[in-house]
């Protein structure tokens, strides 16, 4: 009777050993298709440059079933130029993302944006991106995912710039305006500049969250942008085809807004 307890004991205990490391091997492969699924259910969004000047901005779909937003951002380099920027939806079409149009809405736009959005690179293909001038821009090309600090870099570089561009448009204000146009333009800058750094501190924080984007960042291009609608300001006091009646009413009516 001992013998067979002592030949069935091993037999028992390696049973159960294979039960445990059955269950063991059942709850990792759970464990990774849960983990899995997760992942593929709350990508980051994320920002990718093509150049030094356009960037694509991704806020991707929660499921295959959903919807997610891009953004695609040909940045200037001229003060006299602006900003191009096209976003609308994108929905997940197999490996590839397309642009999602309303059904109400016909356009001849065109944008295919493919790869892993959790990738370091993707691929975009586009056509009939238009502005109100009807001009073109194509942002075809291979675009690569940006860090943090590549973000804050370029946003910073695009600040300065602007900044650049606006003490270059008060040096031409000064030289063209009329002493006393001048010299009211210069009193109410300390109240545009006042304006401008503590609207980009409240819109930054607020924009990093809608957005995704590093506080700082979002702050940058808040600033960028505020200058940038200055020197378009400072500009229209310049234009000699506009008579001076409307160049005053508009820097009246835009200086009052600023403060």
């Amino acid at each position: 009777m001992s013998k067979c307890l002592r030949l069935n004991a091993p037999s028992k205990a390696a049973e159960s050993r294979s039960q445990i490391r059955f269950l063991l091997v059942c709850g990792f492969i759970i464990s990774s298709l849960l983990a899995g699924l997760c992942c593929a259910n709350d990508l980051q969004a994320a920002t990718f440059a093509r150049d030094a000047e356009t960037e694509l901005s991704v806020d991707p779909p929660g499921s295959p079933d959903a919807s997610g937003i891009f953004s695609l951002t040909r940045f200037t380099q001229s003060p006299i130029e602006e900003d191009f920027d096209f976003g609308s939806r994108l929905k997940l079409d197999g490996k590839l993302y397309r642009l999602e149009e309303p059904p109400d809405q016909k356009s001849n736009a065109i944008v295919v944006i493919e790869g892993d959005l959790e990738s370091e690179q993707l691929e975009v293909k586009t056509s009939g991106l238009t502005d109100s001038q009807k001009k073109e821009y194509d942002f075809s090309g291979t675009y690569r995912r940006l860090t943090d600090n590549e973000l804050q870099r370029r946003a910073q570089r695009r600040y300065d710039a602007a900044d650049t561009w606006l003490n270059e448009i008060y040096r031409q204000a000064r030289e063209k305006l009329a002493s006393s146009s001048f010299a009211d333009l210069k009193k109410r800058e300390s109240d545009w500049i006042a304006y401008r750094d503590y609207f980009a501190e409240q819109s930054g924080g607020i924009n990093a969250n809608a957005e995704s984007l590093p506080e700082e960042v979002a702050r940058l291009q808040s600033l960028r942008e505020l200058t940038m609608s200055r020197i378009s300001f400072i500009r229209s006091l310049l234009d000699d085809s506009l008579p001076a009646g409307i160049k005053l009413m508009r820097y009246t009516a835009t200086s009052t807004a600023a403060n």
